[in-house]
C-alpha cells in the first residue's frame, strides 16, 4: 500500500513537471490535456489548469476549476477573482476579490484586479466615492512588491485624465514603474511623453527614448515622439528624418489618408531647409488629400521663387493652390508671432513681397484676380485697416462664410444690429454646409456692448434672428452647440434679458435646450426664462432638473427657494441655507435666509399663539352642557333647526328655516356663539356643538308647538280647504276611498322622515320639503301610513316658478316612496266628471304598479289596500 502511494506521487510529480514545461513553452492546450487525465489532481495542479483555461480564452472554467478547491488560499480567491472578471462576471468577481483582501490586505494582485472590477463599463468615474476607492487600490498596488506593470499604466492613465493627480504624480510614478522594470517599453514610452508634453524636458526625453530607438521595429508612436524631441531641439534634419520614417507608399488611397498632415510637416520641414522641390512635391501631396489653411504662405513663398525664376506657370500653379486653400478652409488670421518662416520672411513680408512681385512681373495682369484675393487676405491680417466698402466689394465676387463674419463684425462696429445679426447667422449657416470645423476655436463675436440697444431694437434684433434661424432649426445638437449657443452667450442673450423679453428669450432657450441638454448654464436660464414667466412649476421642475446634475449650483438653489417657500416653507429655508454653505459671503444669499429665518420665528411665534387658543377654544366647548339649561325657547329652536338643515346662506335664511323672528335672530345668533353652542368645522361652516348635540336631539324629540289664541276681535283662522274645488275633490275621495283617511292640505314633514328625505335630495329641496303640503293624501286605517297623494293643479301651475316647485314636489314623493298623482281640471268639470277621471288616474297606476318588478315597500302597501280591477265601482268590495 505504501509502495502504491509512492508511485502514485512519483506519477504526479513527472506530470506536474511537464506540464510546467508545457506552459513555459506556451503550449497551454497541451498542458492541461495533460492536467486533465490526472485523476486525482492536487491543488497546485488545479491551479495550474485553471490559467491554462484562462490563457486559452476559457475565463468562466478557469473560474469553475478554481472554485473546486478545497482548502482555498487568499491568493486562490484572487485568481478566481481575475478569471471572473475577464469572464465579465462582475459581482462574482468583486465578490471574490474583497473576500481575499478582507483575509490577508497583502495579497498579490488583489488590489489590481479589484480595481480593475470596479473600472467596468467607467461608471466609476461619475461616483466620486468609487472614483477615489479605485485610485487607493491602484496605490496599494503599485506599492506592493509583486505590483505588475499594468498597475502602474493603469493609475498613471487616470492621473493623466486629471483624476484626483497632482502635477508631478504621473512623472514620480512612471519613474518607480521603470526602475521596477527597466526593461518595459510602455512605461518608458509613457515616461517619455510625459516628459516632453508636461514638464518640457526634452533632454531628459531624449535620453530617455533612446533604447527605443536602437529595437528593430518601431512603433509609430515613438518615431512622432523623436521627431517632436528633434524638432523643438532645432535639429530639422533628423526631424525631417524621422517624418520620413512615419510617411507611407502613396500607393493607394488608404496610405495617403494616413499621410495626412505628414506630407505637410516635411514640406515645411524641407522649406527650412531651402529643399524648394521636394518642399513643392511634399505640399501638392498634402492639398491632394486635405486642404490646409497652413500652407497658404508656404505655397506664396514657392509661387515668389518661381516668379523670381520666370517660371510663371509655377507661380500660377503654387498661388491658385495657396487661394484655394484659403477658400476651401476658413481663413485664421495668422498672428504676427506665428512661427510660419519661409527663408528669413514671416508672413506679412510673405504676402507683401508677392503682392510686389506680382506688380512688376510682366505675368502680373494675367493674375490680378488672384492678387484681389491675396490683397483681401492681407487686409485680414490686420482687422482693424479692413474696411466696409473693401467688405462690400469682396462680397460680391466672393461667396464664403468670413466674408458673412467680416461683414457681421464692421456692422456691428456701425451700430447696425440688425445686418450684424443676419451676416453672423449666416455666417453660421455657411460654415455648418460647408462642413468647417477645425478652425472655429479662435472665432469670438467681435460686439461692442457700450451702446445696447433699446426695447424696441432688441425685439427687432431677436426678430432678424429668429428669421435666419429658422432653416437652422433642424440642424444637429453639435451644431447648436458650436454655432448657435456662442452667439445667444454672446449677444443674443445680453439684448433679451437686459429688454425683460422674457417670453421671447423662454422661446430661444426652448429651443437651444432641446438641442443641447447638458450645458448647466443654458438649463439655468432656462429656468429663469420660466419663472419670469410665471411657469411656476415647470421653472420648478427646470431647476430641480439642473441641480440633479450640478447639486451646488447656488442661484438655482435660491431661485427654487423663493418659488416654493409657499408650498414647502422647511424646504425653501433648506436650500437657503445650502446656498449659504457654498456662498457664505453672498450678500444676496444672507439677506434671503434671514429674511426666511425671520418668518420661521414670526410663524412659530403665530403658530404658538393658535395653538394657545385653540386648546382654550376646544375647553370652552367641552363646558358647553354646563351652559346649555341658560338657553331660551328660540335659541333652542334655532340649534333644533340647524340639527336638520344640511346649511344656510345667513342669519335671515337661518331664521326663516328656523321660524325664528328676523328682529331677534342677530341677536340669539351672538348669544349662541358666545356660549359655544355653535362653532366653525374646519371648511368654515357653523354647526352645533358636539358636546350638546345629543341635548338639542332631545330637545328637538320633546318639543311641543304651543300657539295662544288670543281673545280679541281680530280673525286669524280660515278653512281647511284653500278653494271650492279641493272641496269637491274631497268629497270625491271620501266615496272612493270609504274605507281609508282622507286628509287635505297635509304637511309634508308628516308625510315623510326627516332624515331620510335630508339624506336623498339636495339642500334647496330640503328647504321646500320643509315648507311644503300635498293637497289631498289617503292613508291606510291600519297602519296609518301614507297611501297616495293627489295634487290638484289649476292654471296657475303654469307659471316658471310654480313649475319648478311641482318639480321639487314630484321629487319627494318618487324619493319617499310614495306615489303623487296629479288633477288638472279643464273648464268646470262636475262631481261626475272629476269622479270618473280620478277612476281612470288610480286604475292606471294599478296597471303601472303591475308592471314594476322590484317594488318598494310604500308601494306594495298600496296593492294590498286597493283593488285596482274594482276601484270606482258602485258596490266596491273592501279590500280585508
Amino acid at each position: 500500500m505504501n509502495q502504491e502511494a509512492t508511485n502514485t506521487t512519483l506519477v504526479c510529480e513527472k506530470g506536474f513537471q511537464t506540464a510546467a514545461e508545457f506552459m513555459a513553452n506556451g503550449d497551454y492546450k497541451a498542458a492541461l490535456r495533460l492536467l486533465l487525465e490526472e485523476p486525482f489532481p492536487d491543488d497546485a495542479q488545479q491551479r495550474l489548469a485553471a490559467e491554462c483555461h484562462f490563457q486559452i480564452g476559457e475565463d468562466a472554467q478557469a473560474a469553475d476549476v478554481v472554485a473546486q478547491i478545497e482548502a482555498k488560499l487568499p491568493s486562490d480567491h484572487v485568481l478566481m477573482g481575475k478569471y471572473l472578471l475577464h469572464a465579465q462576471q462582475w459581482v462574482a468577481a468583486e465578490k471574490a476579490l474583497r473576500f481575499a483582501l478582507s483575509v490577508d490586505r497583502s495579497v498579490p494582485e488583489g488590489h489590481f484586479w479589484l480595481a480593475r472590477t470596479l473600472m467596468k463599463g467607467e461608471t466609476y468615474l461619475f461616483d466620486r466615492a468609487l472614483l477615489l476607492e479605485v485610485c487607493e487600490l491602484l496605490s496599494a498596488a503599485c506599492r506592493s512588491p509583486e505590483a505588475k506593470p499594468d498597475a502602474y499604466l493603469t493609475l498613471e492613465r487616470l492621473y493623466s485624465s486629471g483624476y484626483e493627480a497632482k502635477s508631478d504624480d504621473s512623472i514620480f510614478l512612471l519613474g518607480n514603474g521603470l526602475d521596477k522594470y527597466p526593461d518595459n517599453a510602455e512605461i518608458r514610452f509613457r515616461l517619455v511623453e510625459c516628459l516632453v508634453f508636461s514638464l518640457g524636458d526634452i533632454a531628459a526625453a531624449r535620453e530617455l527614448i533612446s533604447p527605443l530607438l536602437l529595437q528593430k521595429e518601431l512603433q509609430p508612436n515613438w518615431i512622432w515622439a523623436a521627431y517632436t524631441i528633434a524638432r523643438s531641439q532645432g535639429n530639422l534634419t533628423e526631424a525631417l528624418r524621422w517624418i520620413d520614417e512615419l510617411l507611407l507608399p502613396d500607393s493607394d488611397a488608404e496610405n495617403e489618408s494616413r499621410n495626412t498632415g505628414l506630407n505637410q510637416i516635411r514640406g515645411e520641414l524641407q522649406l527650412a531647409l531651402n529643399d524648394l522641390k521636394g518642399a513643392f512635391h511634399s505640399f501638392h501631396a498634402e492639398i491632394s488629400v486635405k486642404p490646409s489653411v497652413d500652407l497658404v504662405l508656404p505655397l506664396f513663398g514657392l509661387a515668389i521663387v518661381a516668379l523670381r525664376d520666370g517660371d510663371s506657370s509655377k507661380a500660377r500653379e503654387n498661388i491658385e493652390l495657396g487661394v484655394r486653400s484659403w477658400a476651401d478652409c476658413f481663413p485664421e488670421v495668422l498672428p504676427g508671432e506665428t512661427d510660419h518662416v519661409m527663408g528669413h520672411y514671416n508672413q506679412f513680408d510673405a504676402i507683401e513681397l508677392l503682392m510686389r512681385e506680382l506688380a512688376v512681373s510682366k505675368y502680373g495682369p494675367e493674375l490680378s484676380d488672384l492678387a484681389a484675393q491675396i490683397a483681401y487676405l492681407s487686409d485680414r491680417i490686420d482687422s482693424d485697416v479692413i474696411s466696409m466698402a473693401r467688405l462690400l466689394e469682396v462680397a460680391e465676387t466672393i461667396e464664403h462664410p468670413v466674408v458673412d463674419l467680416d461683414l457681421s463684425c464692421g456692422y456691428c462696429k456701425e451700430g447696425d444690429w440688425r445686418n450684424a445679426v443676419q451676416h453672423h447667422l449666416r455666417f453660421c449657416s455657411e460654415l455648418s454646409k460647408r462642413k468647417l470645423e477645425s478652425h472655429f476655436h479662435w472665432i469670438r463675436p467681435f460686439y461692442d456692448f457700450t451702446g445696447k440697444p433699446d426695447v424696441r431694437e432688441s425685439l427687432s434684433i431677436h426678430k432678424t434672428a429668429v428669421s435666419a434661424l429658422n432653416d437652422i432649426r433642424g440642424c444637429e445638437p453639435d451644431f447648436v452647440s458650436t454655432f448657435v449657443l456662442p452667439f445667444y452667450r454672446g449677444f443674443w442673450r445680453s439684448i433679451l434679458f437686459e429688454a425683460g423679453l422674457w417670453a421671447e428669450a423662454l422661446d430661444v432657450t426652448t429651443y437651444l435646450h432641446k438641442a443641447v441638454t447638458d450645458d448647466t448654464a443654458l438649463q439655468f436660464d432656462f429656468a429663469y426664462c420660466l419663472q419670469s414667466t410665471d411657469e411656476k412649476q415647470q421653472a420648478i421642475d427646470a431647476y430641480r432638473a439642473l441641480l440633479w446634475s450640478e447639486p451646488d449650483e447656488a442661484s438655482a438653489l435660491h431661485n427654487l427657494s423663493l418659488l416654493i417657500e409657499d408650498e414647502d416653507f422647511d424646504e425653501a429655508i433648506a436650500l437657503s441655507n445650502r446656498t449659504l454653505e457654498i456662498s457664505p459671503d453672498n450678500e444676496l444669499f444672507q439677506r434671503r435666509y434671514t429674511s426666511l429665518r425671520q418668518t420661521l420665528e414670526r410663524r412659530s411665534e403665530e403658530q404658538a399663539a393658535q395653538d394657545r387658543e385653540r386648546t382654550r377654544q376646544l375647553d370652552f366647548q367641552k363646558t358647553a352642557r354646563e351652559r346649555f339649561p341658560q338657553l331660551d325657547f328660540h335659541k333652542r329652536r334655532i340649534l333644533t333647526a340647524m340639527t336638520v338643515i344640511t346649511e344656510f346662506d345667513d342669519l335671515d335664511h337661518l331664521a326663516e328655516l328656523s321660524g325664528t323672528g328676523p328682529q331677534f335672530m342677530e341677536g340669539n345668533w351672538r348669544r349662541l356663539v358666545e356660549l359655544g353652542m355653535v362653532v366653525e368645522d374646519e371648511s368654515g361652516k357653523w354647526i352645533v356643538n358636539s358636546h350638546v348635540l345629543d341635548l338639542v336631539q332631545r330637545e328637538r324629540s320633546h318639543s311641543v308647538a304651543i300657539t295662544f289664541i288670543r281673545a280679541d276681535d281680530r280673525v286669524a283662522y280660515k278653512p281647511v280647504f284653500n278653494s271650492k274645488l279641493e272641496y269637491v275633490v274631497y268629497n270625491v275621495m271620501i266615496g272612493l276611498f270609504p274605507n281609508h283617511l282622507v286628509f287635505p292640505n297635509m304637511a309634508l314633514q308628516t308625510i315623510f322622515q326627516y332624515d331620510k328625505i335630508e339624506e336623498h335630495v339636495d339642500a334647496d329641496t330640503f328647504r321646500y320639503f320643509l315648507m311644503s303640503q300635498v293637497d289631498l293624501c289617503i292613508t291606510s286605517t291600519s297602519s296609518y301610513l301614507p297611501i297616495v297623494g293627489f295634487e290638484i293643479d289649476s292654471h296657475y301651475h303654469d307659471s316658471e316658478a310654480q313649475k319648478e316647485r311641482d318639480v321639487k314636489k314630484n321629487r319627494l314623493f318618487q324619493v319617499g316612496g310614495v306615489p303623487l298623482l296629479r288633477l288638472r281640471p279643464h273648464g268646470q268639470p262636475n262631481e261626475a266628471a272629476i269622479r270618473k277621471d280620478i277612476i281612470d288616474a288610480v286604475r292606471n297606476l294599478g296597471g303601472q304598479l303591475r308592471d314594476v318588478a322590484h317594488r318598494s315597500e310604500g308601494l306594495v302597501k298600496l296593492d294590498f289596500e286597493v283593488d285596482f280591477e274594482t276601484f270606482g265601482n258602485e258596490t266596491q268590495p273592501t279590500v280585508q
